[in-house]
């Protein structure tokens, strides 16, 4: 499951059990790392490091017919307060490391819900997820606390041209089908006048 349909599909990311909802199409378990500081800040950007490592060598036939990377993607759950930083937060050291990844939050009512994905994994089997961390002083809802961090990941092959050769394939059947009835009427019309006129000339 793509981070897209999951943001369609799920109301929240991880279910009352713990799991991720990735999990409930991606089956396969790989370890996987995030490093994010021992304490930070009130109102302060700091770094989520995702590390999303898988055998290079793998590949997947891409919309072009031709074999390239997996695509990847991400998922984290931060505690409520905390949100993707701002851009005009963001230092020149992140802005760099971050360039070319597109990070979103979840949904408009759970900002601190990060995804990213799907991207190419031999580019970015470390994603760096520029992170906000609320003020106590400004929200009431926030106390110096130790928080958990959930973290997803997804390594996924896209069938691009197989699903466009299943549909090229049924629409050619269909078509085929729609000429294989208009045959048919054709001969039961061409029939049904052949019968009319042997009809006429034997009353004649």
């Amino acid at each position: 499951m793509l981070t897209q349909f999951a943001q369609q599909a799920y109301e929240s990311p991880r279910e009352a059990t713990g799991r991720i909802v990735c999990a409930n199409c991606h089956l396969a378990q790989k370890k996987t790392e995030v490093e994010v500081p021992q304490a930070v800040l009130p109102d302060t950007v700091f770094e989520a490091v995702v590390s999303i490592p898988y055998d290079l060598s793998s590949k997947q036939v891409t919309a072009g017919g031709t074999r390239g990377p997996l695509n990847v993607g991400a998922v984290v759950i931060l505690p409520e307060g905390f949100q993707l930083a701002p851009k005009d937060r963001l230092s020149d050291e992140i802005k760099s490391k971050t360039k070319g990844v597109f990070i979103s939050p979840y949904s408009k009512s759970k900002p601190n819900i990060l995804v990213v994905g799907p991207i190419d994994g031999a580019k970015n089997q470390e994603i760096v997820f520029p992170i906000l961390s609320p003020d106590p002083a400004e929200n009431k809802k926030v106390n110096f606390l130790n928080y958990p961090i959930y973290l997803g990941v997804i390594v996924v092959e896209v069938k691009y041209t197989l699903v466009e050769k299943k549909v090229t394939i049924i629409l050619l059947l269909q078509q085929r089908l729609v000429r294989l009835l208009q045959l048919k009427m054709l001969i039961r019309v061409k029939k049904q006048l052949l019968l009319q006129n042997l009809t006429v000339v034997q009353q004649h």
